[in-house]
């Protein structure tokens, strides 16, 4: 049986994805922060699917200790890994720095992914043939390249750290590209489009304008945000397709100059990798 990684299945779009997964076949391992509710989804995805190959790892994505010893567990389960999905998102209202000194959202929506995806490495490349789909988002467009802005506590919040984040997203899937040509990994990045989930949770304003776009039908909902996601994980359309940006509508989109620039992607893997020594 293939095994699958998925971030981020307790909400929305992850959750749609999870199931999605497991009706495939695979065999899946959900890395989530509240082990209680992903319990309960394992057990509500083999009652909907049959499929009983269900696990669940504990992963806080913003911090480094937790994303090591979650990358150390799955490693122990799994030798071979067909299929990671980095689907685990935030957005905060107010500037917060995680428990290793970072920028909450660029720790969780970047650093996280970054250091799990690359600690499962020689996991994806023992597949012989795996995927890497990296859900950014097309607000990747209003991000800065300033990344070591991140370890500043007085720097941006909001949807500019978010798009900061998604700007990671993608110049990380371009440089894993690179990295893995040859190897059987195919690493895709995708925006789901604008979709009614609870990535802004804690932001009253965020959360009004979600409900108030779902409700107006401006706003995919989970199961078409998850779509994309679903299709570059497992159509075969994709399976040899790598190094790229897809749109809501699934065509392999342009990027602009600063996510297409190597020595910018090259300047975020080698700060990344700097990153994870802070926890030591």
């Amino acid at each position: 049986m293939r095994t699958a990684v998925v971030t981020g299945t307790t909400h929305g779009i992850g959750t749609i994805t999870a199931n999605r997964i497991a009706a495939a076949g695979y065999r899946l391992i959900m890395l989530v922060r509240d082990l209680r509710r992903a319990k309960t989804l394992a057990t509500s995805i083999t009652e909907t699917t049959g499929n009983h190959a269900i696990e669940v790892v504990r992963c806080d994505l913003s911090s480094i200790d937790s994303v090591t010893n979650a990358v150390a567990e799955v490693r122990g389960l799994s030798s071979k890994i067909c299929l990671l999905i980095n689907n685990a998102g935030i957005v905060t209202r107010q500037r917060t720095m995680s428990t290793d000194g970072i920028e909450l959202t660029f720790a969780t929506n970047h650093l996280g992914p970054f250091l799990l995806t690359t600690g499962l490495r020689s996991n994806l490349e023992s597949a012989g043939a795996s995927r890497v789909v990296n859900v950014a988002s097309a607000a990747y467009r209003s991000g800065s390249s300033d990344f070591e802005i991140a370890l500043n506590p007085n720097g941006p919040a909001g949807l500019r750290a978010y798009a900061t984040s998604k700007l990671a997203n993608i110049l990380f899937t371009l440089a894993l590209h690179r990295r893995t040509r040859g190897t059987g990994i195919a690493a895709n990045c995708l925006h789901p489009g604008v979709v009614a989930t609870n990535l802004g949770s804690d932001n009253q304003l965020f959360r009004w304008g979600m409900k108030l776009g779902s409700t107006l039908r401006v706003m995919r909902s989970p199961t078409q945000g998850a779509e994309n996601t679903i299709q570059l994980a497992l159509s075969d359309e994709f399976a040899e397709t790598s190094g790229g940006y897809y749109d809501q509508n699934l065509r392999r989109a342009a990027l602009n100059a600063t996510a297409l620039n190597e020595e910018i992607q090259d300047r975020l893997w080698h700060f990344s990798e700097k990153l994870a020594t802070r926890s030591l």
